[in-house]
């Protein structure tokens, strides 16, 4: 997938917003409301969206709405998801990876273990995949901003995805099995 950091100023419509408000989980409405109240009817950039993030803009609206979760984190999900589709990944990608995400994360709400086989699991449901030892240096280096540091949370999930491939497009070589024939004393035969 390697998104590009270099993201060119996009200008979101209403529609875009209600359906990027669906796949996060949200209301369809819960967003629009609040934004196309303010701004100009036909779109918002992704900067002005930015911008209502860090003013706190939608705290309110997103506080422990479905999934029991603070306005802030559920804030920092939807920037990071504007983000990711400003860079190219479509919404029935970013639908997946929320979905696979909560489903191995922990009962009590704090996120997901910090578990290499849990993340490979997850993003293979997601339909992508990443080495495992590039997948924990991301972590490693990236461990030091987590709110919980034996946990990892939905937007700090969504970070790692910039390091990801599509599994449709990778080519996976399967060695042919061997004969397992046997010698007389029921030892197989090594070649």
């Amino acid at each position: 997938m390697h998104l590009d950091d270099t993201t060119p100023d996009m200008t979101f419509t209403t529609e875009e917003i209600r359906d990027l408000t669906a796949v996060l989980g949200f209301p369809r409405d819960t967003l629009s409301k609040a934004i196309f109240s303010d701004y100009d009817a036909t779109g918002i950039s992704l900067k002005e969206f930015h911008k209502c993030c860090d003013l706190r803009y939608f705290h309110q609206s997103l506080n422990f709405t479905f999934n029991l979760k603070s306005g802030g984190y559920n804030t920092h999900v939807l920037k990071k998801s504007i983000q990711l589709i400003a860079d190219g990944i479509s919404l029935k990608q970013l639908q997946e990876v929320r979905l696979s995400f909560e489903t191995h994360e922990e009962y009590d709400q704090r996120g997901m273990r910090i578990d290499e086989p849990t993340f490979i699991r997850t993003l293979k449901l997601c339909g992508l995949v990443i080495s495992p030892q590039k997948l924990m240096n991301r972590v490693r280096h990236l461990k030091a901003t987590y709110k919980h540091k034996d946990r990892i949370q939905l937007y700090e999930f969504l970070d790692l995805l910039r390091w990801c491939e599509l599994l449709s497009k990778q080519q996976i070589n399967y060695e042919q099995v061997k004969s397992t024939e046997q010698t007389e004393r029921s030892v197989y035969l090594v070649n």
